[in-house]
């Protein structure tokens, strides 16, 4: 068991490392700014807040069927290591798997949208975004995580506020797992 949970905690280590690293690169060419600025974490009225995220969400659940219609008929079924991922998170404690699916989308949304559309823009942060997905084994989520991340990274360059992609990642996420566990993803 501490394999697949090193296998499975594995690359939110990676992404808080790169965080690192990049949060120190980004403070020697943008200079010392407030974190909250920094990252877009600035409050939001919660009607705008409520709006934007449900907005991003519907856009991701979309992306997401087309993505995966559209591999599958391309290259047959390729659902199968997507669910094969979440059936094995769901066998961990409810708490981890509530920690990964919250602090993963989280670690993700300050990596490739705070920090790296400053400096690579949104398209090439997306692109990023969506091959750190091929451990799923299935092209129609690296394409539709690609698509995700060029629609977050476009939000987050316009609006400068990170927090509408993160509860919207991490409702994704959530439903995402909800379906699969309850037999409603096929």
């Amino acid at each position: 068991m501490e394999t697949d949970l090193l296998k499975l905690v594995l690359p939110d280590l990676i992404l808080a490392v790169a965080i690192a690293a990049l949060w120190f690169y980004d403070t020697r060419k943008r200079g010392k700014m407030p974190t909250e600025k920094r990252l877009g974490i600035e409050p939001l009225p919660a009607k705008k807040l409520a709006a934007d995220s449900l907005r991003l969400l519907g856009i991701l659940l979309i992306i997401g069927w087309v993505a995966g219609k559209l591999a599958s008929v391309l290259f047959g079924d390729q659902l199968a290591g997507v669910n094969d991922v979440i059936r094995e998170l769901s066998a961990l404690p409810v708490y981890v798997l509530v920690a990964i699916v919250v602090v993963r989308a989280v670690l993700e949304e300050i990596l490739f949208r705070a920090l790296l559309v400053p400096h690579v823009g949104s398209v090439a942060a997306g692109v990023l975004f969506g091959f750190s997905h091929i451990g799923y084994g299935s092209f129609g989520e690296v394409l539709g995580a690609t698509l995700a991340g060029l629609i977050l990274a476009r939000y987050y360059e316009t609006q400068k506020n990170l927090m509408p992609p993160i509860l919207a990642h991490v409702l994704y996420n959530t439903l995402a797992i909800v379906l699969v566990l309850s037999g409603g993803a096929p």
